[in-house]
């Protein structure tokens, strides 16, 4: 078994990095657990544990929903929390609104529908994570302190692939393997 996902992997430029930096540290009386900014990704698709024998199939339906999806530019939108206001779970950037993103993640589902992966019905909103919330020491400055950042991001990220991705989950972290890339063909 193993525990798989599909994902857009996503570089970073290093003024994001260190606005992601200065945040953390203005977050530093707070329990967040923060993510490895180097594994950013977006993801599309989360299956769980998959049998080595449904990976070939997997790849087959992945590489159908990439035919008609020419590459495309995602940008930074706003930061955001899952959650309430009162009681944060999971700090998160967004991006602004991209139909070929739209379309990508409709066509994943799609296709993958037709082999037994139901679609999850949840909405889909497009944003990586950035930390998961354990404790906040005042949520009042917490909410300040977000909104003072939910605009200093800024990035446009050329997507020309998508990634089927194995996450080996470790003490220090998870470790991301690339099973098999799938360019994006259309024109």
């Amino acid at each position: 078994m193993k525990r798989l996902f599909v994902a857009i992997s996503l570089s970073i430029s290093d003024d994001n990095i260190e606005c992601f930096n200065k945040m953390q540290e203005c977050f530093s009386r707070d329990k967040i657990k923060w993510s490895a900014i180097n594994n950013a990704h977006l993801t599309l698709k989360f299956f769980g544990n998959i049998r080595s024998t449904d990976i070939d199939g997997i790849c087959e339906q992945l590489s159908k929903a990439t035919t008609a999806i020419p590459p495309f530019v995602l940008e930074f939108g706003k930061i955001g929390i899952f959650g309430s206001r009162y009681n944060p779970r999971v700090i998160w950037m967004g991006f602004e609104k991209c139909e070929e993103l739209l379309l990508l993640e409709k066509n994943i589902h799609q296709q993958l529908e037709l082999i037994g992966f139901k679609n999850d019905r949840q909405n889909f909103v497009p944003h990586f994570t950035l930390g998961r919330v354990n404790n906040i020491w005042d949520k009042k400055d917490f909410q300040k302190v977000l909104e003072e950042h939910r605009y200093l991001f800024s990035q446009k990220i050329e997507v020309g692939e998508i990634q089927l991705l194995e996450s080996v989950l470790t003490a220090k972290g998870p470790i991301y393997n690339i099973v098999k890339s799938f360019e994006l063909k259309g024109e």
